[in-house]
């Protein structure tokens, strides 16, 4: 009897040490798992932030060609030398040979 007894003992300590290095690894698993999260929300917040900088940069922009067209606008009836920036660069597009040479 005192030999069964010791032997439930030692399955119960050895059940009770396994139950507590599950418990760990599932709290290091947990652990990996929440720092991991918080790299991924960074990574969000950092791009996030690139894209809040890119729409800013394009509001202004926006904001210039709006001020740009509004003083053509105004200019162009007043005098007709008023032209866009666009217009005054000069492009020359020579055409593109389809026959190769021997």
């Amino acid at each position: 009897m005192k030999m069964q007894l010791q032997g439930e003992e030692r399955t119960s300590e050895m059940m009770m040490k396994t139950l507590e290095k599950q418990a760990s690894l599932q709290q290091i698993e947990a652990e990996k798992k929440a720092g991991m999260h918080k790299v991924d929300n960074s990574e969000a917040n950092l791009n996030d932030s690139k894209l809040m900088d890119e729409e800013k940069a394009l509001k202004e922009m926006l904001k210039e060609l709006q001020k740009e067209v509004l003083l053509e606008k105004a200019g162009g009836e007043k005098s007709s030398d008023n032209v866009h920036q666009a217009d005054k660069s000069h492009i020359n597009l020579k055409p593109a040979s389809t026959t190769t040479s021997k």
